[in-house]
């Protein structure tokens, strides 16, 4: 549905108009949307994926899992940690095409947030993201972490993420037109 009403969404959001056909406009752009200055940033698309650490499948929705592993090792058909663990991995972009910072969702045993632990090694592994996004300038946006029994993405770790990580990237957002 959402890309059956894509114009009428774009339009109805406040992030552009629909191209004149007068001959009056210059559109170096093809489809029949205008965007509104700086409105392409705010259109985020993202997607979540299993971070298979075992070569398994069929775990999640989402893309394909990604596959962990050490490609200088030799020896054995496939290249595959048997571990069992799969953690969830949200990444995405907006629709000028800047990367949005990854978001790991990870398993844990623990019953309390004050019991909550993961390796520092992993976080150190991972990278941070620049880009504007809402921002004035260019900024370094961290990768994100999540933590719950099952490494998935759940509505309570959805709403964490949203809040914590996402909105952030458009500090200037409001309920007002252009922004």
């Amino acid at each position: 549905m959402w890309h059956g009403q894509w114009e009428s969404t774009v339009i109805s959001l406040g992030f552009g108009r629909l191209k004149k056909d007068d001959g009056s406009e210059d559109h170096s752009e093809e489809g029949s949307v205008v965007f509104f200055n700086g409105q392409k940033k705010r259109i985020l698309n993202l997607d979540e994926t299993d971070g298979s650490l075992d070569n398994t499948k069929g775990k999640c929705g989402g893309r394909p899992p990604l596959v962990f592993c050490g490609v200088g090792m030799t020896g054995g058909s496939t290249a595959a940690s048997k571990s069992g663990y799969g953690p969830t991995i949200i990444c995405g972009s907006h629709a000028e095409g800047e990367a949005m910072p990854p978001h790991f969702q990870l398993k844990t045993l623990a019953t309390s947030s004050k019991r909550e632990r993961f390796s520092v090694e992993f976080i150190a592994r991972c990278k941070d993201v620049w880009g504007t996004f809402g921002h004035k300038k260019r900024a370094l946006l961290p990768c994100t972490f999540g933590l719950n029994d099952k490494a998935g993405m759940n509505s309570v770790e959805l709403d964490k993420h949203f809040k914590g990580s996402m909105l952030p990237l458009c500090p200037d957002t409001e309920d007002v037109p252009l922004k």
